[in-house]
């Protein structure tokens, strides 16, 4: 018998002797298939143990989340609080030279002190991106209440950075918002994918 002869005999022997085998790893593929489809049907969604854990688990979450977001919203807003004017002057800007008849725009220069938990600080700003020019003085004058040189008034505090403050509310703080967003969404995608794990969807 040549060597060709022999080698197509040996191939024809070994697949001969792994033909068992290879039928018992496709039974037990079936099998492995079977049983991940099985855990995966409707029979196995929504029993009482995986909807009471999910419970357990909204629960405790949404706890959590009611509390972050709590100490969130309790620095993310512009804080009122008294100050003192302790200067003030209206600045009338020509935009058109040698023209008395205008038109004129209008800057108001102040300074004002006010405390915040219990440190003094000092602040110039009527908005909080510090735009002082205004193109009327009625606009001014709405803000200010007619306040002068020497009266109390009421100013926003960033509580995060309590050296930032205005006349003007800010609102909620930009990070304070963000904050909240990313807070939301995290609290969303571990609802669903614990949910998923416990088949309740």
């Amino acid at each position: 018998m040549g060597m060709i002869e022999k080698l197509i005999h040996l191939e024809e022997e070994l697949e001969k002797g792994l033909d068992p085998l290879v039928d018992k790893m496709d039974e037990g593929s079936k099998l492995i298939f079977e049983a991940a489809t099985k855990a995966n049907s409707k029979a196995a969604k929504n029993k009482p143990w995986n909807q009471g854990l999910y419970i357990a688990y909204l629960v405790l979450s949404t706890l959590f989340f009611a509390f972050f977001s709590i100490q969130i919203l309790t620095t993310g807003f512009w804080q009122k609080t008294n100050a003192y004017l302790s200067y003030y002057n209206l600045e009338t800007i020509e935009l058109h030279s040698n023209n008395p008849r205008g038109p004129y725009d209008y800057k108001a220069n102040l300074r004002y002190t006010y405390r915040y938990n219990g440190k003094l600080h000092s602040g110039n700003s009527i908005y909080i991106d510090g735009s002082q020019l205004f193109d009327k003085v009625s606009y001014i004058d709405a803000i200010l209440k007619n306040k002068k040189q020497g009266d109390d008034i009421t100013v926003f505090v960033n509580p995060r950075k309590p050296d930032e403050s205005a006349l003007v509310s800010g609102g909620i703080l930009a990070e304070a918002f963000f904050e909240l967003i990313l807070l939301f969404s995290v609290y969303s995608a571990l609802g669903l994918y614990v949910g998923r794990w416990l088949k309740i969807f």
